[in-house]
């Protein structure tokens, strides 16, 4: 799981990658603002994450603790 939190501190979303169990970095590039890349250790590899779903459900929430994409 991945929590998203706002300048303030405040919790606005949890990304669950359940087939990504070590997380060992993430990335988000300025031009593609809507991918999130990640690197995992248990297969050695880098993953694609398109975040559109995720970050639609952050710009319609008028209560955050309830995003979990």
């Amino acid at each position: 799981m991945i929590s998203v939190i706002n300048q303030n501190g405040m919790l606005i979303g949890e990304l669950l990658l359940p087939k990504l169990p070590e997380i060992t970095g993430m990335y988000i590039s300025p031009k593609k603002k809507d991918t999130l890349y990640v690197t995992e250790k248990n297969s050695n590899g880098v993953f694609k994450i398109k975040l559109a779903n995720f970050l639609s459900e952050i710009d319609k929430a008028d209560d955050y603790s309830k995003i979990n994409v």
